[in-house]
């Protein structure tokens, strides 16, 4: 007897066993499958997704008639707490003006605003800290938070309201190591050269400062949605959007570092996010419910 023919009489004496010698098993098997495969009617809010109930009724938030949900119950799928992913095809993400962008490594910048004066006469500059070169000192504050990204030798654009704006450039000479606890600012110090001749000593000043930060991990501004403590983007593959928790870093100038949570090259939902939000929390609901009602 060949091995092939053998081979199929030990499937064939396999399958009569569980269904013969052991039907209620098989049955069980079967009937659980069909069981779960089957969606549970399920009834939301459409302005209150966490709002779900097997029959039909009013909104107990806001009095709305419960609408049947459309939605598919998937069974286990991967999920952060609360959400899970959606599929949308690309007919409704043209129509519903969703768009996704790269997460990607760039050179990040990053502009502080700063405000101050220009230092009076009596405001002296201790010795060990002039440079040997004239100029007018003009005192700025950094707001704490910001004092981190700056450094000496940083440019600064520095502009005078009284002068209709009047603008000029120079560089951060030195930066105060104490914080103003009345403030909460740290004092940057600039001697400015090439100043306008009708500049007057006590003159308030604003001041942008543009800081390099190197090349970080990034995704645009508008891809996070922050709820609480957590920061979530929803990762789009194959007319999927899945949600994920990411650890974000600095902002600067339309983006957020990445700390953890994305790699580049990876898509994210850029527009649309809180449509996208609103369908996984809603899906997410959805499945509680009917999962619930299987249990019960």
């Amino acid at each position: 007897m060949s091995y092939f023919i053998k081979k199929y009489l030990v499937w064939i004496g396999a399958i009569t066993y569980f269904t013969v010698m052991l039907p209620g098993t098989a049955l069980a098997v079967e009937t659980a499958h069909i069981h779960d495969a089957r969606p549970a009617a399920v009834y939301h809010c459409p302005m209150h997704p966490q709002v779900v109930s097997d029959k039909p009724g009013n909104c107990p938030i806001c009095g709305m008639r419960l609408v049947l949900s459309d939605l598919g119950i998937t069974g286990a799928s991967p999920s952060i707490q609360g959400r899970v992913p959606v599929a949308i095809s690309d007919v409704s993400q043209n129509s519903l003006d969703i768009g996704t962008s790269m997460v990607e490594m760039k050179p990040l910048e990053k502009t502080v605003e700063a405000w101050g004066q220009v230092a009076s006469k009596r405001e002296g500059t201790p010795a060990a800290q002039r440079p040997n070169k004239s100029g007018i000192w003009i005192y700025l504050e950094l707001r704490e938070k910001d004092a981190q990204f700056v450094k000496v030798g940083d440019t600064v654009m520095i502009r005078v309201p009284a002068l209709q704006e009047t603008a000029f450039e120079s560089q951060i000479s030195f930066i105060d190591t104490e914080v103003n606890a009345q403030r909460g600012t740290i004092r940057a110090k600039v001697l400015a050269q090439n100043i306008p001749t009708d500049l007057k000593y006590g003159m308030s000043v604003t001041a942008s400062i543009h800081v390099f930060l190197g090349n970080k991990l990034v995704v645009s501004e508008k891809v996070p949605l922050f709820t609480g403590n957590r920061s979530i983007v929803f990762v789009y593959q194959d007319g999927t959007f899945t949600p994920r928790e990411v650890v974000l870093g600095v902002e600067a100038n339309g983006y957020y570092e990445v700390k953890e949570g994305l790699m580049a090259g990876e898509k994210v939902a850029s527009s649309g996010n809180f449509f996208i939000d609103s369908e996984s929390r809603l899906k997410s609901a959805v499945e509680k419910s009917a999962h619930g009602s299987h249990g019960s």
